[in-house]
Order: C-alpha cells, then sequence, then structure tokens
C-alpha cells in the first residue's frame, strides 16, 4: 500500500487483540508518528477481552463511536463478515480511514470498494523503518504476535524480518 504523509488508521479486533496481548502501546507510538489510529467503541467493548477504553486512551488510540446508521446497516449486512466486521468495514468506508486488519475477508470487502488497507504486522514495520524503533525490538514484538495468533504463520515472520531489512 501507499502511504500518504499522515493518514487517519482504523484497527480491528483481531489487530487489537495482537497488540493488547503484547505490547499495545506499539500502536500508540505508530499514531504519534504517522496519524492517528482509532477502534470502534463497539469493538473494544465486545470483541478484546480486557481491553477498556481507559487503556486504549493511555495508549493513544483513539475511539470512534460508530453513528446509528452504521450499526443498523451492520445488523442488516449479510455474507462473510459478521456485525462486528461490517461495522469495521462502515466505519473505514465512512471516515475515508486505512483499515489495519489481518482478515482476508474484510480485505477483500475493503479492496472491492478502494478502501486503503494495511496488514496488521505493518505498523511494525513503518516504525522500524522510520527508526522509531528497533529491528531487535520490533522482531521481538512480532515473535510474540506470531507466536499467540494461532492464524499466523510462521511465513508472516519471515516476510516481516525481510521487510524490516529492506
Amino acid at each position: 500500500m501507499k502511504r500518504k504523509k499522515s493518514t487517519t488508521y482504523l484497527v480491528d479486533a483481531c489487530v487489537l487483540i495482537d497488540y493488547f496481548k503484547v505490547d499495545l502501546s506499539v500502536l500508540g507510538l505508530f499514531a504519534k508518528h504517522f496519524g492517528p489510529v482509532y477502534a470502534c467503541l463497539d469493538i473494544v467493548v465486545e470483541e478484546v477481552d480486557g481491553l477498556d477504553i481507559p487503556t486504549c486512551y493511555n495508549a493513544n488510540i483513539s475511539i470512534y463511536e460508530s453513528n446509528l446508521d452504521q450499526l443498523e446497516a451492520a445488523a442488516h449486512q449479510r455474507g462473510q463478515l459478521s456485525f462486528y466486521d461490517h461495522l469495521f468495514f462502515l466505519v473505514a468506508r465512512d471516515k475515508k480511514w486505512t483499515a489495519i486488519t489481518n482478515d482476508e475477508n474484510l480485505l477483500d470487502a475493503c479492496h472491492g470498494t478502494n478502501i486503503d488497507t494495511s496488514r496488521g504486522i505493518r505498523p511494525l514495520i513503518d516504525l522500524t523503518k522510520a527508526g522509531h524503533i528497533t529491528s531487535r525490538e520490533s522482531t521481538q514484538i512480532a515473535k510474540q504476535i506470531v507466536s499467540n495468533n494461532a492464524q499466523m504463520s510462521r511465513h508472516i515472520l519471515q516476510e516481516f524480518k525481510r521487510a524490516i531489512r529492506d
């Protein structure tokens, strides 16, 4: 994905969970250097066990309250996406924010409507390449994320290491 100088990002539940289990401050550091990072209130409250709004704010993650139209539209959507995935998609589309997700169905939905996307590991790559975090530290965080997430393959870690070297 081509990066604009500054943009606004929206993280989905899976990405929040990955960083919350390892180091949520990484997303805050990313927000500081690359643009605001938002999470949907409903997703934080309902989908991420143990994460609360004050913790998000302390980590420099802003909270977006979905409007009634978005909630109603998400409730009536059908197909591959869950209610919360639909809500995430609708907010990214409506606000024209970059969607940070690893969910293949969400990525497909976003690409089908020209929503900019980024994979969940990308903030670590960008922070490392810009010198805001060391390669050693980012590699350790990436290893923990991959280790904690059964849906991520070791191949992701190899791609990560290659990306921070280039």
